[in-house]
Protein backbone atom coordinates (compact mmCIF):
# COMPACT_ATOMS: atom_id res chain seq x y z
CA UNK A 1 0.00 0.00 0.00
CA UNK A 2 1.45 3.34 -1.05
CA UNK A 3 1.99 6.40 1.12
CA UNK A 4 -1.10 8.17 -0.29
CA UNK A 5 -3.31 5.15 0.38
CA UNK A 6 -2.05 4.88 3.99
CA UNK A 7 -2.72 8.60 4.45
CA UNK A 8 -6.31 8.26 3.23
CA UNK A 9 -6.93 5.31 5.59
CA UNK A 10 -5.68 7.42 8.52
CA UNK A 11 -7.96 10.33 7.48
CA UNK A 12 -11.01 8.07 7.17
CA UNK A 13 -10.27 6.44 10.53
CA UNK A 14 -9.91 9.88 12.16
CA UNK A 15 -13.28 10.96 10.71
CA UNK A 16 -14.95 7.88 12.18
CA UNK A 17 -13.37 8.50 15.59
CA UNK A 18 -14.48 12.13 15.54
CA UNK A 19 -18.00 11.12 14.50
CA UNK A 20 -18.49 8.48 17.19
CA UNK A 21 -16.42 9.96 20.00
CA UNK A 22 -17.79 13.49 20.11
CA UNK A 23 -20.33 15.06 22.41
CA UNK A 24 -23.71 16.59 21.57
CA UNK A 25 -22.37 20.08 22.26
CA UNK A 26 -19.91 20.01 19.38
CA UNK A 27 -22.55 19.21 16.70
CA UNK A 28 -20.21 16.45 15.48
CA UNK A 29 -21.58 12.92 15.28
CA UNK A 30 -23.97 10.90 13.12
CA UNK A 31 -26.70 13.33 11.97
CA UNK A 32 -28.05 11.70 8.83
CA UNK A 33 -27.84 8.76 6.43
CA UNK A 34 -27.99 9.32 2.68
CA UNK A 35 -28.63 6.48 0.23
CA UNK A 36 -28.33 7.15 -3.48
CA UNK A 37 -28.16 5.62 -6.94
CA UNK A 38 -27.32 7.00 -10.34
CA UNK A 39 -25.08 6.81 -13.36
CA UNK A 40 -21.30 6.73 -13.62
CA UNK A 41 -19.35 7.40 -16.81
CA UNK A 42 -15.70 6.28 -16.68
CA UNK A 43 -13.15 8.03 -18.90
CA UNK A 44 -12.25 4.68 -20.45
CA UNK A 45 -14.25 3.39 -23.43
CA UNK A 46 -16.24 0.94 -21.29
CA UNK A 47 -19.44 3.07 -21.33
CA UNK A 48 -21.83 4.18 -18.59
CA UNK A 49 -23.22 2.03 -15.81
CA UNK A 50 -25.11 2.27 -12.50
CA UNK A 51 -23.59 3.40 -9.20
CA UNK A 52 -24.95 2.74 -5.69
CA UNK A 53 -23.82 4.57 -2.58
CA UNK A 54 -24.40 5.52 1.03
CA UNK A 55 -23.09 8.52 2.98
CA UNK A 56 -23.13 9.32 6.68
CA UNK A 57 -23.59 12.98 7.64
CA UNK A 58 -21.20 13.33 10.61
CA UNK A 59 -22.28 16.81 11.70
CA UNK A 60 -20.90 20.31 11.32
CA UNK A 61 -17.32 21.35 12.09
CA UNK A 62 -18.34 25.00 11.81
CA UNK A 63 -21.66 26.43 10.61
CA UNK A 64 -22.52 25.18 7.10
CA UNK A 65 -19.41 22.93 6.86
CA UNK A 66 -20.17 19.27 7.57
CA UNK A 67 -18.11 16.09 7.65
CA UNK A 68 -19.20 13.14 5.49
CA UNK A 69 -18.06 9.53 5.22
CA UNK A 70 -19.36 6.87 2.89
CA UNK A 71 -18.98 4.10 0.39
CA UNK A 72 -20.04 3.55 -3.21
CA UNK A 73 -19.98 0.66 -5.68
CA UNK A 74 -20.14 0.24 -9.44
CA UNK A 75 -19.21 -2.47 -11.91
CA UNK A 76 -19.15 -2.66 -15.69
CA UNK A 77 -18.59 -5.53 -18.12
CA UNK A 78 -18.48 -5.64 -21.88
CA UNK A 79 -17.58 -8.04 -24.69
CA UNK A 80 -15.59 -7.47 -27.82
CA UNK A 81 -14.03 -9.68 -30.44
CA UNK A 82 -12.00 -9.69 -33.65
CA UNK A 83 -10.23 -12.16 -35.94
CA UNK A 84 -12.03 -15.19 -34.51
CA UNK A 85 -11.44 -14.28 -30.85
CA UNK A 86 -13.80 -13.06 -28.15
CA UNK A 87 -13.00 -11.21 -24.94
CA UNK A 88 -15.07 -10.36 -21.88
CA UNK A 89 -13.83 -7.58 -19.60
CA UNK A 90 -15.17 -6.58 -16.16
CA UNK A 91 -14.13 -3.63 -14.00
CA UNK A 92 -15.37 -3.21 -10.41
CA UNK A 93 -14.81 -0.17 -8.18
CA UNK A 94 -15.55 0.14 -4.45
CA UNK A 95 -14.84 3.60 -3.04
CA UNK A 96 -14.42 4.35 0.68
CA UNK A 97 -14.72 8.11 1.11
CA UNK A 98 -14.24 10.79 3.75
CA UNK A 99 -14.65 14.51 3.19
CA UNK A 100 -16.56 17.73 3.72
CA UNK A 101 -19.75 19.33 2.41
CA UNK A 102 -20.43 23.08 2.40
CA UNK A 103 -24.13 23.99 2.54
CA UNK A 104 -24.70 27.43 0.99
CA UNK A 105 -26.89 29.46 3.40
CA UNK A 106 -29.89 30.38 1.24
CA UNK A 107 -33.52 30.81 2.32
CA UNK A 108 -36.16 28.26 1.33
CA UNK A 109 -36.42 24.48 1.18
CA UNK A 110 -33.65 23.98 -1.41
CA UNK A 111 -30.07 23.95 -0.09
CA UNK A 112 -27.29 23.94 -2.71
CA UNK A 113 -23.94 22.54 -1.61
CA UNK A 114 -20.41 21.79 -2.76
CA UNK A 115 -18.40 18.80 -1.62
CA UNK A 116 -14.90 17.36 -1.68
CA UNK A 117 -13.54 14.05 -0.44
CA UNK A 118 -10.51 11.81 -0.24
CA UNK A 119 -11.08 8.18 -1.11
CA UNK A 120 -9.53 4.77 -1.09
CA UNK A 121 -10.68 2.77 -4.12
CA UNK A 122 -10.53 -1.00 -4.35
CA UNK A 123 -10.40 -1.58 -8.11
CA UNK A 124 -10.62 -5.03 -9.71
CA UNK A 125 -10.11 -5.67 -13.42
CA UNK A 126 -10.73 -9.13 -14.83
CA UNK A 127 -10.91 -10.54 -18.30
CA UNK A 128 -11.50 -13.73 -20.25
CA UNK A 129 -9.97 -14.15 -23.68
CA UNK A 130 -11.11 -16.97 -26.00
CA UNK A 131 -9.62 -17.81 -29.38
CA UNK A 132 -9.30 -20.70 -31.82
CA UNK A 133 -5.85 -22.26 -31.96
CA UNK A 134 -4.80 -22.00 -35.64
CA UNK A 135 -2.83 -25.26 -35.49
CA UNK A 136 -5.22 -27.59 -33.63
CA UNK A 137 -8.54 -25.85 -34.32
CA UNK A 138 -9.54 -26.12 -30.64
CA UNK A 139 -11.00 -23.27 -28.60
CA UNK A 140 -8.53 -21.89 -26.04
CA UNK A 141 -9.43 -19.68 -23.03
CA UNK A 142 -7.24 -17.49 -20.84
CA UNK A 143 -8.38 -15.77 -17.64
CA UNK A 144 -6.66 -13.02 -15.72
CA UNK A 145 -7.58 -10.59 -12.96
CA UNK A 146 -5.89 -7.89 -10.92
CA UNK A 147 -6.97 -6.03 -7.79
CA UNK A 148 -5.41 -2.75 -6.71
CA UNK A 149 -5.97 -0.10 -4.04
CA UNK A 150 -5.92 3.42 -5.43
CA UNK A 151 -6.00 6.85 -3.76
CA UNK A 152 -8.66 9.21 -5.10
CA UNK A 153 -9.94 12.78 -4.87
CA UNK A 154 -13.62 13.59 -5.44
CA UNK A 155 -15.30 16.96 -5.91
CA UNK A 156 -18.64 18.30 -7.09
CA UNK A 157 -21.90 19.94 -6.13
CA UNK A 158 -25.54 19.25 -5.57
CA UNK A 159 -28.71 20.26 -3.81
CA UNK A 160 -30.89 18.98 -0.99
CA UNK A 161 -34.65 19.54 -1.05
CA UNK A 162 -36.67 19.17 2.17
CA UNK A 163 -39.62 16.90 1.32
CA UNK A 164 -40.84 16.13 4.85
CA UNK A 165 -39.58 16.53 8.43
CA UNK A 166 -36.33 14.57 8.67
CA UNK A 167 -36.21 13.57 4.97
CA UNK A 168 -34.44 15.39 2.13
CA UNK A 169 -34.19 14.51 -1.55
CA UNK A 170 -30.50 14.89 -2.50
CA UNK A 171 -28.89 15.06 -5.92
CA UNK A 172 -25.14 15.13 -6.58
CA UNK A 173 -22.98 15.71 -9.67
CA UNK A 174 -19.24 15.19 -9.42
CA UNK A 175 -15.97 13.87 -10.71
CA UNK A 176 -13.63 11.30 -9.13
CA UNK A 177 -9.91 11.26 -9.97
CA UNK A 178 -8.09 8.07 -8.96
CA UNK A 179 -5.38 5.78 -10.23
CA UNK A 180 -7.84 3.19 -11.57
CA UNK A 181 -10.61 4.68 -13.69
CA UNK A 182 -11.44 8.40 -13.41
CA UNK A 183 -15.18 8.93 -13.66
CA UNK A 184 -18.03 11.45 -13.81
CA UNK A 185 -21.15 10.63 -11.78
CA UNK A 186 -24.67 11.89 -11.16
CA UNK A 187 -26.82 10.48 -8.36
CA UNK A 188 -30.13 11.04 -6.64
CA UNK A 189 -31.39 9.72 -3.34
CA UNK A 190 -32.72 10.47 0.10
CA UNK A 191 -31.11 11.70 3.32
CA UNK A 192 -32.74 10.61 6.57
CA UNK A 193 -32.10 12.53 9.79
CA UNK A 194 -30.73 10.50 12.69
CA UNK A 195 -31.26 11.13 16.38
CA UNK A 196 -33.71 14.01 15.91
Amino acid sequence: MGKAARCSVVVLFALLLIGYGSSEATAIGPRGLEVNAGLVSPEDDMGSTFILGALMDLGEIVPSLALEGGVDFWTKSYDFGMYGSTSEFRYTNIGILGGVRYDFPVPGTITPFGFGALGLHVARASGEYSYTDPFSGTMMTQDNSETEMEFGIRFGGGAAVAVSPGVDFVTRVGYDVNGGANYFFITGGARFALGQ
